[in-house]
């Protein structure tokens, strides 16, 4: 693999996931990772077949730590269904969040080329596309503030008062300070 890094590159792992075979069925995943482990700062690359599964996730904990990896790529489903669930994964691991890029191989390639000889070279231009996001990438300043519990509601007569009452019965909700102002009455 890209051993060859400095210290200007971070160390970036890629999984490839399989996804039983969703993927597997249509890319040749195993072609797939091994392009992938040729990408600059590439130290670690694997494929599986569900690194979702509580398995998976204890390979890539074990995987982060002893290739010490800096940023890891996880191509295989839509990070709207796994992405919370890596970030969870990874997190005992001391890899901040932001250092984690999952890229969507399912439905933007296997999905919609199956048959198609040029979805390998399309997964390979998200995997490399992935990986130098993460290379590029800085850790996110955290962000602190002060907590205002105040709230401006602006409406009609009407709809003032059903939030002014919602508000005053619903404890949760309750602003500390509230300030209605009815939208009619000033046109």
């Amino acid at each position: 693999m890209g051993d060859e890094t400095t210290d200007l590159v971070p160390r970036i792992g890629v999984v490839i996931c399989d996804c039983g075979d969703k993927i597997a069925g249509v890319l040749d995943t195993e072609a797939l990772c091994q392009q992938a482990a040729g990408q600059p700062g590439v130290v670690y690359a694997a494929h599986e077949s569900y690194p979702c599964s509580k398995d998976g996730q204890e390979r890539l904990r074990r995987a982060i730590v002893e290739n010490q990896l800096e940023r890891v790529l996880i191509a295989g489903c839509s990070p709207r269904l796994v992405e919370k669930l890596f970030r969870q994964a990874i997190q005992p691991t001391g890899l901040d969040h932001s250092f984690l890029n999952v890229i969507n191989t399912r439905e933007q390639v296997a999905y919609v080329h199956a048959g198609d000889p040029e979805a390998l070279s399309k997964a390979s231009s998200l995997v490399e596309m992935g990986t130098a996001h993460l290379a590029t990438t800085s850790m996110a300043p955290s962000h602190t503030g002060r907590v205002v519990k105040s709230a401006l509601v602006i409406g009609s007569a009407v709809g003032v008062t059903v939030v002014a009452v919602v508000s005053a019965w619903w404890p949760a909700r309750r602003a500390a300070r509230m300030n209605i102002v009815d939208a009619l009455r000033h046109v």
